[in-house]
């Protein structure tokens, strides 16, 4: 498998079909939207648990509240 990838590497790099400075680009922006896509999903992510966490708290205030006026 080394043997097909490497001559097929050689033989587009002779006829001039690799372009090492746009390829190094592309993975450089690959790289960055790929970061930008995982601070979003974190970002989304605690929003939920704070989300979660404030109604549990008003929640469980409710519940107090009513059972201390029975």
């Amino acid at each position: 498998m080394k043997e097909i990838s490497k001559t097929l590497y050689n033989g587009l790099l002779k006829k001039g079909k690799l372009n090492f400075r746009s390829d190094l680009d592309l993975g450089k922006e690959i790289l960055k939207q790929d970061a930008s896509l995982k601070m979003q999903g974190l970002e989304m992510v605690t929003d939920k648990v704070l989300e979660h966490e404030e109604k549990s708290h008003e929640n469980n205030s409710h519940k107090k509240a009513s059972s201390n006026s029975k």
